[in-house]
């Protein structure tokens, strides 16, 4: 399947992802009936699991080739476990994350813009690789914030003066 196909079209392929699709899903449908409620000493592991998974992908796993057997599946069991970490957190510690949620569409924007800024993929040294992938990370976010700001509110205001016309559906 993955002989002689690149990058995105692996990637960018829906029917050829659907691991961390269905993933999501049977989490969904888990908690649905049973609510999450872990140790920290449990999350706390969650997250060094995800992201220790998470560094060994960039420096070992390919999107190519056999090895992208593996980096895909053990990709998405990593993003599993940060989930999972952070599920069930009182609102009020998780400030964090719903400020990352709120401003997740411009992490997903602009992530790949800092990666080749920050040159992350050609840093041969661990520790220059980290300081790279830390400061990525970093702007990433303080971009997607302002881009928040300046950009999806003013649209996401706009909502509250389109008004709702009922359907004869939602009269009945």
């Amino acid at each position: 399947m993955l002989h002689g196909a690149v990058h995105p079209q692996i990637w960018c392929n829906t029917l050829a992802r659907l691991d961390p699709i269905a993933c999501g899903a049977l989490l969904a449908a888990y908690t649905q009936r049973h609510p999450i409620a872990l140790s920290i000493a449990t999350r706390v592991a969650l997250v060094a699991a995800g992201f220790v998974f998470l560094a060994a992908l960039g420096q070992f796993g390919d999107f190519t080739g056999t090895r992208a057997l593996v980096t895909y599946p053990v990709g998405a069991l990593a993003c599993m476990a940060l989930l999972i970490a952070t599920l069930g957190i009182p609102l009020s510690a998780g400030n964090l994350f719903v400020h990352l949620g709120r401003n997740s569409y411009g992490l997903y924007v602009f992530h790949l813009m800092f990666i080749d800024v920050f040159n992350v993929t050609t840093a041969q040294d661990p520790l220059s690789r980290f300081a790279r992938i830390c400061g990525a990370a970093t702007l990433t976010t303080v971009v997607a914030a302002c881009s928040y700001r300046v950009l999806e509110q003013p649209f996401l205001r706009l909502k509250t003066r389109v008004s709702h016309i009922p359907t004869a559906q939602s009269l009945q």
